[in-house]
């Protein structure tokens, strides 16, 4: 069974593909190799949980396939949830720029050094498994915390340019410098996004999944 990978981020496509490890029923297959290229979707459902669907959904609607999405959100739990600084879920599109990876590195190391170069930070993250656009499931979970720096490392994953300041204390790192995105996961959060996966796309296998 073929399923999208529902992003056109090179580093996110990876990250989903990830999921789909040793499960030889499945190939995952990005939209690129699908031949569909220079997808704009409007994330205007107006939550992190309504964004994932509608992703979801559009890939389902436009490659014909099952399909998975995901939509995060970036807290700084230090300030009030009215601070401007909240992104919130407009990350990259921070007060109202729709921003490039360099511009989005250079709005939060500026940000980082408003709050004396460094801040606490939490990924709030919600993915849809989907069927068909009527029928599917979803995960939510949020990251362990994390210090958002003013100080970058050198490094760079095409896609994501906040792991160049997003340093794991526990770790001892970077993020970017971590082998995969699997170090921010709360270990609270059971059964943890792979184990997700692979459980309900046994489902899609030999069933189906809930109506929405």
């Amino acid at each position: 069974m073929k399923i999208i990978l529902g992003t056109m981020n090179p580093s996110k496509t990876e990250e989903l593909r990830g999921y789909f490890s040793g499960m030889s029923e499945v190939d995952p297959v990005s939209p690129a190799q699908m031949g569909l290229r220079n997808i704009e979707i409007e994330e205007s459902a107006g939550s992190v949980r309504g964004n994932a669907l509608l992703k979801a959904r559009i890939w389902c609607r436009t490659g014909h396939l099952p399909a998975i999405a995901e939509d995060s959100g970036l807290i700084f739990p230090d300030l009030p949830e009215d601070h401007p600084d909240q992104p919130g879920m407009f990350v990259r599109r921070f007060h109202g720029q729709n921003l490039s990876d360099d511009e989005m590195l250079k709005n939060y190391i500026e940000l980082a050094e408003r709050h004396g170069g460094q801040l606490r930070a939490c990924w709030q993250n919600c993915w849809w498994l989907l069927q068909d656009e009527n029928h599917g499931i979803c995960y939510e979970n949020h990251s362990v915390v994390f210090l958002l720096l003013s100080r970058p490392s050198p490094l760079r994953h095409t896609g994501w340019p906040l792991d160049s300041i997003s340093y794991l204390p526990g770790a001892g790192k970077y993020l970017v410098e971590a082998e995969d995105h699997g170090i921010l996961e709360d270990r609270h959060d059971e059964p943890g996004i792979e184990a997700w996966v692979r459980q309900h796309v046994s489902d899609l296998l030999h069933g189906s999944l809930p109506v929405l």
